[in-house]
């Protein structure tokens, strides 16, 4: 919403905001599909097979569009071309980030660019729901066009609604959204758009104004589980192809679906992204 406020100004251009965006996602999706790459290259080489073969066929067309930041949503529904499959995530997201860009900056009038907001998650729920297999419309396209500007729109309202008789409303209506999705789930259990819109928002709603919630975000453990958060996210498949590996090169025979393993990776993951976040900090100062 900082950003949104620039643009409106005139005072962001569109080069400006992406390139902003690119510096925050791209280095570390770049190493974690390198990691995952490198790591499949190397027990190929070694065992004569791939720790998990990939779902097309031409893998340098994989890496290239997952480099790119082009792997999900554009061209290709799905995760299947991406490296690391977490990172369908973040070429969505640039998705998200264009049309946000236009929409902000040619929409002058606040009322009207909220409807928009609100037409483009609304539309982002149809492709979900109808999956064409269509450039930019396919059903993960939607996943991310629905939480983005939904997001953008509970961001806006949160924002405005700070007195106390405000708030008791939007908690009730949050109950009701949890409520909702659990009656759903005697309908449609493996709806996404059921999910996202009823228990995810209805939560977030019904605990947004909690005091409990606010005294959890200041607590500094949690506050830096959540600035490593991102990295948890990217790190997680390739701390699994790593630890594979390592299981395989030292004969630790893991039973992958027991507690140990899980530890470990869990361990691995949050370690690896700890390291990481304090590399980017360390590379970043170089360069301020």
């Amino acid at each position: 919403l900082s950003d949104e406020k620039k643009m409106v100004k005139k005072e962001l251009d569109f080069f400006s905001f992406i390139k902003k965006k690119i510096l925050r996602l791209y280095p570390l999706m770049t190493v974690c599909t390198l990691v995952i790459w490198i790591t499949q290259k190397v027990f190929f080489a070694r065992y004569g097979y791939y720790l998990h073969p990939f779902s097309q066929g031409d893998r340098s067309l994989s890496l290239l569009v997952s480099l790119l930041g082009i792997q999900s949503g554009w061209f290709w529904d799905g995760s299947e071309m991406a490296v690391n499959e977490p990172s369908w995530y973040i070429s969505v997201l640039m998705l998200c980030f264009f049309w946000f860009f236009l929409l902000t900056r040619w929409i002058k009038n606040e009322p009207l660019r909220l409807s928009l907001y609100g037409i483009t998650a609304t539309f982002g729920m149809v492709l979900m729901q109808l999956s064409p297999s269509l450039p930019f419309l396919y059903r993960i396209s939607g996943r991310g066009y629905f939480g983005f500007f939904l997001g953008l729109l509970l961001g806006f309202f949160t924002t405005h609604m700070q007195k106390e008789e405000q708030r008791r409303p939007i908690q009730f209506c949050g109950l009701i959204a949890v409520t909702l999705y659990a009656l759903v789930l005697r309908f449609d259990a493996h709806s996404e758009i059921w999910l996202c819109l009823f228990l995810h928002v209805g939560l977030l709603l019904a605990l947004l104004y909690s005091d409990l919630l606010y005294k959890l975000c200041d607590n500094p453990v949690v506050s830096f589980l959540g600035e490593i958060s991102f990295g948890i996210y990217l790190w997680n498949v390739p701390t699994i192809f790593l630890i594979r590996f390592f299981n395989n090169l030292f004969a630790w025979n893991l039973n992958y679906e027991g507690m140990t393993a899980f530890l470990l990776v869990l361990a691995a993951n949050i370690g690896i992204s700890i390291l990481s976040h304090f590399i980017r900090r360390f590379v970043k100062t170089l360069y301020t």
